[in-house]
């Protein structure tokens, strides 16, 4: 039997040692967490993914073996000047997430940012250490749900050479050609739409929690259909693990991370829950379909209280804010304690802001004329605005 010689010597050469290749490890992306409006700047995040382990999404991220980014830090510039420096701790397998499934990285949505800089240690010390920096795909400005960078590590040996036996059932594979027809002929087959090309989902959304009608949803998956991908023919389905309300999903933007694997990003609404409830999360389109689900948390509507809960006429008074489901952030979180009272400087009546010290914690410093503060505050805050009053 005769074959190509060509293909007989790709063949002999790819068993032969070679030079080590980047592999694709996770991506570090600028994104939308909870949509702004006319009085409110919303929620940026920088989202991290460690698609390893549990989350690898082969052919494009095939680390299936889990790698922890260690003491990973990352640098956010305006311009060429710092904004600030975070030290993010260890970064396991799966999307970097704070206690509560939000995005450890979030910040104003009205700030504008330039570049990020994400450094960390391998956890194995078979391939070398992270070093990526994200800048704009358009402009000079950081977009987001736009902007995207793979993470990559090197293997740190040379790749090994396989036995003998192996490079004899790599020549043995040749004669099998006729086969990869077959194969070329299904895939024809799906791309005309008669099958659809199944999808694999990482395990989870990112964020991995979020409330109806506030918070952006992304999930992330391999095994799409080459070609542009349009968000509206794109189906989000959002289901209840165990009972729960229905929820519609709407996808507003799919994007290209690397190879096959997409981030379909969505927008979801329905009744608020009562307790922290398991959804799962399927996606379909043209010629394609997911063949598992992300599993996504909803948690109930945000509610904050207030201590103490009255404040004298015409007094300066601290007021300690706790929240319950709550989001708070520096710089986008601000408070209104209703007609007569200024929050931290601003007019009386308007909205103020006040100091964050934790997601769920805040101080407010009130001077005014109401006396039932719980009856009148309203927070403004990246979660459902919690209205204590009418």
């Amino acid at each position: 039997m005769r074959f190509p010689c060509g293909l007989l010597a790709a063949c002999l050469l790819s068993i032969l040692p070679v030079d080590a290749v980047p592999i694709p490890v996770g991506a570090l992306s600028f994104t939308e967490f909870i949509p702004g409006d006319v009085s409110l700047p919303g929620v940026n995040a920088f989202d991290i993914l460690n698609l390893t382990g549990a989350f690898a999404l082969p052919p494009d991220f095939p680390l299936t073996g889990p790698l922890t980014f260690q003491s990973a830090t990352i640098e956010i510039y305006q311009g060429l000047t710092l904004w600030g420096t975070l030290a993010l701790g260890d970064i396991g397998p799966g999307p970097a997430l704070d206690l509560s499934g939000n995005p450890l990285i979030q910040v104003p949505g009205d700030l504008v940012f330039t570049s990020a800089r994400l450094t960390a240690i391998s956890s194995s010390p078979l391939y070398t250490n992270i070093d990526v920096t994200l800048l704009p795909s358009l402009g000079g400005e950081l977009s987001p749900g736009l902007d995207s960078v793979l993470i990559f590590v090197d293997e740190a040996t040379p790749a090994q050479v396989p036995e003998p036996s192996t490079a004899w059932m790599m020549l043995a594979a040749l004669l099998a050609i006729p086969a990869v027809r077959k194969r070329a002929a299904v895939l024809a087959l799906a791309g005309a739409g008669l099958f659809a090309q199944s999808v694999t989902l990482s395990s989870t959304t990112s964020p991995a929690a979020g409330q109806p009608g506030v918070t952006t949803m992304s999930v992330t998956g391999s095994g799409f259909p080459a070609g542009v991908i349009a968000a509206n023919l794109v189906t989000v389905s959002v289901t209840p693990l165990a009972g729960g309300p229905p929820m519609t999903a709407v996808a507003t933007a799919v994007t290209t991370i690397a190879g096959t694997t997409r981030r379909v990003t969505f927008s979801f609404t329905g009744a608020n829950v009562d307790v922290p409830s398991q959804y799962r999360v399927r996606v379909a389109g043209p010629g394609f379909t997911s063949a598992n689900m992300a599993a996504m948390t909803l948690n109930p509507a945000s509610n904050v209280t207030m201590s103490p809960s009255s404040s004298g006429t015409g007094r300066s008074q601290t007021v300690a804010i706790t929240g319950t489901f709550t989001n708070f952030l520096s710089g986008s979180t601000r408070a209104n304690f209703g007609p007569g009272i200024a929050v931290g400087g601003a007019a009386a009546g308007a909205f103020g802001p006040i100091t964050v010290t934790s997601a769920v914690a805040a101080t407010a410093q009130l001077l005014g004329a109401h006396q039932n503060l719980t009856t009148c505050a309203r927070i403004e805050l990246p979660t459902p605005a919690p209205h204590l009053g009418p």
